[in-house]
């Protein structure tokens, strides 16, 4: 992503980075996730190029 065109680059990634932590754990009510931090609680998806092709999901692994 391109962000040098922006006023504020660093403003703009901070928060992209917590609309995909902090902000959807929020939205979804878990409180306990979206955090990064040592010991938290994570959920990652795996892509391949631009599409997802599986994730770790509440520890369980999902394949696409």
């Amino acid at each position: 992503m391109d962000l040098s065109g922006l006023k504020d680059p660093e403003a703009v990634a901070r928060e992209v980075l917590w609309a995909h932590t902090l902000g959807a754990s929020l939205a979804a009510g878990w409180a306990d996730y979206g955090r990064i931090a040592p010991g938290a609680r994570a959920d990652l998806t795996l892509w391949e190029g631009k599409r997802p092709v599986g994730r770790v999901y509440r520890g369980n692994l999902e394949i696409f």
